[in-house]
């Protein structure tokens, strides 16, 4: 189920945005929204709901309706910061890597299949030798303490089982401090 919600300004009364959501949680989230909405929501607003237990695609049409009556600001037609006409939200949806990259492209980051193609190749030669963490979805280095050679995955792993702040080894790992006893470094390095 899904429902439609607008948020009126506090200073004039006016509603500056509309947006839709699949629980109530979204109207009252003010994370991912434009430039223009913050600009106004820290003056302060108040969140209206004007639709509940709709289906998605009735959602959808709500939203265009409401946004087509108020008008938008940046087609000097209306009121509301959104960017868009509305009901182009979808639930639970997967982006394509191919989707990615046009989304990227659009965002100014140039990205070529080819270097996604190369990024692939070169997370799966990290997994292959166990230096790509699937937990942490981050590329990490083996540990080694000089003293037990005892060897860890992960700088993060470590760190936890030797009782020391993560920040303190990365930098003795990556000779920021330096000390005369450094019973850790990168394993193979």
């Amino acid at each position: 189920m899904a429902y439609v919600y607008r948020h009126i300004r506090l200073d004039n009364n006016e509603p500056f945005y509309i947006g839709i959501g699949k629980n109530e949680t979204r109207a009252y989230e003010k994370k991912s929204r434009n430039k223009y909405w913050y600009n106004i929501a820290k003056s302060g607003y108040e969140v209206d709901i004007l639709f509940n237990d709709l289906s998605w695609e009735d959602a959808c049409k709500k939203e265009q309706e409401f946004i087509e009556l108020y008008g938008r600001k940046d087609l000097k037609s209306g009121t509301l910061v959104n960017l868009t006409n509305g009901g182009e939200g979808q639930l639970n949806r997967y982006i394509t890597p191919e989707v990615r990259i046009k989304l990227g492209n659009k965002r100014g980051k140039k990205e070529s299949v080819q270097s996604c193609i190369n990024k692939k190749k070169a997370s799966i030669k990290l997994k292959n030798e166990g230096r790509l963490s699937l937990k942490y979805g981050l590329r990490t280095k083996k540990v080694i303490c000089t003293l037990t050679n005892k060897i860890w995955n992960s700088a993060i792993e470590c760190a936890k089982e030797n009782d020391i702040k993560k920040g303190y080894l990365h930098k003795l790992l990556n000779g920021t401090i330096k000390t005369n006893k450094t019973t850790f470094r990168y394993y193979g390095s």
